[in-house]
């Protein structure tokens, strides 16, 4: 009869712990966050951007797959610092992802960037597009 309850028990626990894993990772995404962002429940600090951690990270996981030296999609290509300086320079990178009148908006088809990673591509070249 002992052996059942120690059965039971371990199935209990087992389960409540799988259960209990599960429920944590209900706001995992980004996406599921950006209401707080923007609502300032969670902070989005972008005054003191780096080219590197901040700007790099959103291009490779949002831009990259068209835009790069192998596709260029639209002649556009930002591999590397230059060619993603150039584009801000000239407006069309801070154009498309504010889906701006008179660009095309980028992701195509998709939705606006979080605006966090706007806020940070905007501070970056308000800061003059540093290398850093």
């Amino acid at each position: 009869m002992a052996p059942k309850i120690i059965n039971l028990f371990s199935l209990t626990l087992a389960s409540f712990l799988v259960l209990s894993g599960l429920s944590g990772c209900y706001y995992d995404n980004r996406d599921d966050l950006e209401p707080f962002l923007s609502a300032g429940a969670l902070s989005c600090d972008s005054t003191a951007v780096s080219y590197q951690a901040d700007i790099v990270p959103v291009l490779q996981a949002n831009c990259i797959s068209c835009h790069s030296a192998s596709i260029a999609s639209g002649g556009i290509n930002l591999d590397g610092f230059a060619r993603v300086k150039a584009q801000a320079a000239n407006g069309k990178l801070l154009g498309t992802i504010n889906f701006s009148n008179g660009y095309i908006p980028m992701p195509p088809g998709g939705a606006k960037l979080p605006s966090c990673d706007i806020s940070a591509i905007e501070s970056w070249i308000q800061a003059g597009t540093p290398d850093n």
